[in-house]
């Protein structure tokens, strides 16, 4: 196979990682515990009236006081992902996540009108690290590390063996540790791959009377995706299963001219031509292609909230986001509806419920996946210790089910989510204008594979897998500042 075929095959493997990374954003755009450290401590904010409203509840902040409001808070997220392939005894992926992420929210209120506006990475994602093992990888590359994958640069690789193995006959050495059968592979694969959904609002909340309020706004995402898979190359032995990296390679045809007595100028330059010919082959099959995949997307947001003395209920419909990609075709963000209610039962004691509802759609990142339902439902508790100190905690549920059809290269089987995240967290307002929060949630996951996954390559099938995942907990810890002008 060509260079440069072989390179577009890896790329467009890397773009279906990617891929498989972005069908979280079908799921899980409504989880915005990135924009706020309120937000880890307390999932049920969908009927909030403080400065966290401007993206859960905004028409909420048409009962905010007047003046400067402003939030800023960082999230630090992560977590370990492994899978097995329940066909086989042997573990197929290990994963780390981690993400690093900043958010601010801005609300101005005079009399009746709210301006608000927040900037954040909303959907939870971040970065992936898929060490070696990778199901994204190693079945890709596996599937393809045979003749065709190194057809020409194997042979001649093994010409040059052969020339080695002569050398040193002709040098009265029998054995050179190097053999005919020894040919260019790739040992291992690893990806690192990154999805960001940066979220910006801006709206207006207008007070119509002492209970009702309404809101219309605007969101703008940019969804940044890049996907770096690399494939390590070495030198494999049929026969006894043994590995070499090209570095211990080149350490035996090494040895074998240091092992040769008066070795001459001709013979020496023969043996220094193989290593720089080897050295060539490893460069001319090395594969490390990178894809990025960016692009801009706007939708309105529309909402409502009705107060009475004790009670606050909230919604919010933010349309479908259509992305003008750059490296994929154009894909959505889906529609997702938000509503919740909050209960002030008394002066100390608060309650709230609330959920998320996502509209799927079939045009997503390379058509890879369809998203057939997406919710989360959640509850919390607030209590108020004293003037300056609360605690609060959360359940959240949700529950995801997404169609993979049969796919060219090796992603995820259907697969059947569900998650509970459980959050709790503490606020200190050493004055009635500032208010720190700290905040952690931990998300626990469920995940059945309701089908295996055939990969083809050029309309041949190359092997099947069933995966099981176990996903540990993903833990988010946020740290987040209010402050009232």
């Amino acid at each position: 196979m060509k260079k440069q075929q072989l390179k577009n095959r890896a790329a467009c493997a890397a773009l279906v990682c990617a891929a498989a990374l972005g069908a979280n954003a079908q799921g899980y755009i409504s989880d915005a515990a990135s924009s706020s450290a309120v937000l880890t401590r307390d999932p049920a904010r969908q009927a909030s009236t403080e400065i966290d409203a401007v993206v859960t509840n905004p028409a909420g902040t048409a009962f905010l006081e007047d003046g400067l409001h402003m939030s800023v808070s960082g999230m630090f997220a992560f977590r370990n992902i492994e899978a097995d392939n329940i066909e086989a005894p042997s573990s197929i992926l290990k994963t780390k996540e981690k993400s690093m992420l900043p958010a601010l929210q801005l609300a101005y209120k005079k009399k009746r009108w709210t301006v608000s506006a927040s900037f954040a990475s909303e959907g939870g994602f971040g970065k992936r690290n898929l060490k070696d093992g990778s199901i994204f990888c190693d079945n890709f590359f596996d599937a393809l590390s045979g003749d065709e994958y190194f057809a020409g640069i194997n042979d001649v690789f093994q010409e040059n063996n052969a020339v080695v193995n002569l050398l040193g006959a002709m040098s009265g050495i029998t054995d050179t540790g190097i053999s005919g059968e020894d040919k260019i592979s790739i040992l291992s694969s690893g990806t690192d791959m990154t999805l960001y959904n940066w979220t910006t609002r801006l709206g207006v909340a207008f007070g119509i009377n002492k209970n009702l309020s309404a809101y219309v706004g605007v969101k703008a995402n940019y969804v940044s995706s890049t996907t770096d898979l690399d494939a390590y190359l070495g030198v494999y032995r049929p026969s006894t299963g043994e590995k070499w990296s090209y570095s211990d390679y080149s350490e035996k045809l090494t040895a074998v001219i240091n092992s040769i007595p008066n070795i001459d100028d001709e013979l020496k330059n023969s043996y220094k031509e193989i290593q720089e010919g080897t050295a060539s082959l490893f460069d001319e099959a090395q594969v490390s292609p990178t894809t990025d995949v960016h692009g801009w997307g706007f939708a309105p947001i529309i909402g409502i909230d009705y107060k009475l003395e004790k009670f606050n209920f909230g919604a919010k419909y933010e349309f479908a986001s259509r992305i003008n990609a750059k490296g994929t075709d154009n894909f959505d963000i889906p529609a997702y509806l938000s509503a919740g209610m909050g209960w002030q039962i008394t002066q100390k004691w608060k309650l709230a419920a609330g959920g998320n509802v996502v509209f799927p759609t079939d045009d997503n990142i390379s058509g890879s996946y369809k998203t057939k339902t997406a919710f989360d439902v959640s509850a919390s508790a607030t209590w108020n210790i004293t003037d300056k100190w609360l605690i609060s905690g959360g359940y959240t549920y949700g529950k995801l089910h997404m169609v993979y059809p049969e796919s060219p290269f090796p992603i995820i089987p259907t697969t059947a989510d569900t998650h509970h995240k459980v959050s709790f967290g503490a606020a200190f307002s050493p004055t009635g204008k500032l208010q720190i929060n700290l905040g952690m949630s931990s998300y626990i996951y469920t995940i059945s594979y309701l089908g295996t996954t055939n990969v083809f390559i050029n309309g041949e099938e190359q092997f099947s897998y069933k995966a099981g995942y176990k996903y540990k907990p993903r833990v988010q810890i946020a740290l987040g500042v209010n402050y009232r002008i």
